[in-house]
């Protein structure tokens, strides 16, 4: 159900909120119930965050977002976007812009897969919005007005628009976005619905102006009274305990896992042409979570040598194929960035180790595929060895929760790379003594698939390094999270 509030005396609480699928802002300086009401209803499944932009507290007036990013104004303060950075899930990208109408809450309208803008937004604008919030960006009015993200409230679910919006317009509309649209009021009569409301796929809350009828309109056209339950139940799944040891296996007769596929927080590639039984062991473990994806990558089979990628992104060889990059891109979250990129080092996976924070490179890779690798995976970039060897990617393996890299990395380098990578690591080996750590293994913040040659000795250290045997793992909550939300429209 849809919950009725003030800020202070504004019933205007969408000029003071903004609500998605993955965090909630609100202006700071409100009341303890203001406050309450929102966490209530969202602080055991996504962020409350209070937060000011541009040193005012119309943050939902000046800021546009959605489950995958937030788009804020050039006046945003420095310190505003790096508390906005600190504070929101790391999927969320957070991106302060240059746009002339600075007021992006008034001039955008989106939920997680189509945006409404301005006709007169710049084009640079139009483009981000589409990159960072990974939607579809269509130049609209609403009932005739320009300022789109004023006059209509959007989720996955349906929306609520410019009581004047013509039938005509409802159907094209609705058309666009692929929801159901009624044309309503919010705070008994209030036109301007974004202003007195904001909504997500599983709730709302209003101005305490907003009559029992507006209220029945909004419950039914967004689909919340059913969503009770599943709240219900997203709390309570997110919370139950999860597997998380490493598994052995083999592709084909081979040990070499980590050749044959490439996992992160966000996705797993496996090679075409594997059993049965190596592609159920992937799946057993991930598909609730993340999505498992059979792939080749330029015409062959050897996808986690020739790939780099975390949560964020996905490089690929120039070799990669047209088909496979359309595959990839069709199959992954929407977003994920999938980029094939030019580099004479072609075995990217080879070349490149890194978690969803910092990425080590083979030092002669090219500035621009350095810049990339920065851009595109979100990382800090540092050109390293590993115990002597500039094969990085080959030689380590790491999670945001910890590293196992070349047996015979001295303890000055280790104490190095792990003061860099900001993870405790361990000098180890895989497959029964194998140096090559990433060709034997593959691993994220919950998991690790590992060649069935791997001792019992090997696989202990790994659990332990990886902090596999951990109760309640951060990571697969955050990722369930996100993946319920995604499925649930």
């Amino acid at each position: 159900m849809a919950t009725r509030l003030q800020y202070e005396n504004s019933c205007e609480i969408g000029a003071f909120s903004k609500l998605t699928n993955a965090y909630c802002l609100t202006a700071i300086g409100g009341s303890a119930n203001f406050y309450s009401a929102f966490e209530a209803e969202l602080a055991d499944i996504i962020p409350v965050v209070k937060t000011s932009i541009a040193s005012t507290r119309l943050v939902g007036l000046l800021s546009v977002g959605n489950k995958n990013g937030l788009l804020l104004p050039h006046t945003t303060t420095d310190q505003e976007l790096q508390h906005l950075r600190n504070s929101l899930p790391d999927h969320v990208l957070v991106q302060r812009i240059e746009e002339k109408l600075s007021a992006l809450g008034n001039c955008i309208a989106c939920n997680d897969h189509v945006a409404l803008a301005h006709a007169d937004l710049d084009k640079e604008t139009e483009e981000l919005i589409a990159d960072v919030l990974g939607v579809e960006v269509f130049r609209q009015t609403v009932g005739g007005n320009i300022l789109s993200g004023s006059y209509c409230a959007l989720s996955n679910r349906g929306g609520l628009v410019h009581p004047h919006t013509s039938v005509e317009d409802l159907d094209e509309l609705s058309t666009l976005l692929q929801i159901p649209l009624v044309a309503g009021t919010v705070n008994r009569g209030s036109e301007v619905i974004a202003s007195g409301m904001v909504v997500n796929d599983w709730t709302a809350f209003c101005g305490s102006d907003t009559t029992a009828t507006e209220l029945s309109v909004i419950d039914t056209v967004f689909k919340l009274r059913p969503n009770i339950k599943l709240v219900s139940w997203i709390k309570h799944f997110c919370l139950s305990s999860l597997s998380v040891m490493a598994t052995r296996l083999q592709f084909e007769n081979s040990c070499e896992v980590g050749v044959f596929s490439k996992l992160t927080n966000a996705y797993c590639l496996v090679a075409i042409g594997g059993s049965e039984n190596f592609y159920s062991a992937f799946e057993a473990e991930l598909s609730d979570v993340i999505p498992v994806i059979k792939t080749s990558i330029g015409g062959t089979r050897i996808v986690g040598r020739l790939c780099i990628g975390n949560k964020n992104g996905l490089l690929l060889p120039h070799t990669t194929t047209d088909q496979e990059l359309q595959h990839l891109k069709n199959s992954l979250p929407d977003r994920v960035c999938v980029q094939r990129i030019e580099e004479r080092l072609s075995a990217l996976g080879n070349c490149i180790a890194c978690n969803d924070h910092v990425a080590l490179t083979h030092t002669d890779l090219d500035k621009e595929t350095e810049e990339v690798v920065a851009d595109v995976l979100g990382v800090e970039v540092f050109r390293q060895t590993v115990a002597g060897n500039i094969l990085v990617g080959s030689y380590c393996a790491f999670s945001n929760k910890g590293g196992l890299v070349h047996p015979h990395t001295s303890i000055e380098d280790l104490d190095e790379l792990s003061t860099l990578l900001q993870v405790p690591l361990v000098a180890g080996t895989v497959n029964r003594g194998s140096e090559v750590i990433a060709a034997g293994m593959t691993v994220n913040d919950w998991t690790a698939f590992c060649g069935s040659d791997t001792t019992a000795t090997e696989l202990s250290v790994i659990e332990s390094v990886f902090k596999l045997r951990e109760a309640k793992p951060s990571a697969p909550v955050d990722e369930m999270r996100k993946s319920l939300f995604d499925g649930y429209n």
